[in-house]
């Protein structure tokens, strides 16, 4: 799976564009083993979804735009979906 575009939403609080620097990969009947998704936001302030493998993802979390990121999540895809 692979895409870009933008997002324009009062939900969002204005526009982001996302892109998929590397193409997820591995859906099948499960989630993805393989990716990411950048999100860039105002001001540069990105939200990076890294997929870890088919069970666990890292979301690195940079608002200022000033690499490197502020803080690092490392979570489930369930408990990203749920």
């Amino acid at each position: 799976m692979n895409g870009s575009g933008t997002l324009d939403s009062s939900q969002l609080g204005g526009v982001a564009d996302y892109s998929m620097p590397e193409m997820f990969r591995g859906f099948d009947s499960d989630y993805p083993s393989s990716g990411e998704l950048l999100v860039t936001g105002a001001g540069g302030a990105t939200v990076r979804l890294i997929v870890l493998d088919s069970v666990n993802i890292r979301i690195e979390v940079d608002s200022d735009g000033m690499a490197p990121a502020d803080e690092t999540i490392d979570t489930t895809w369930v408990a990203f979906t749920s």
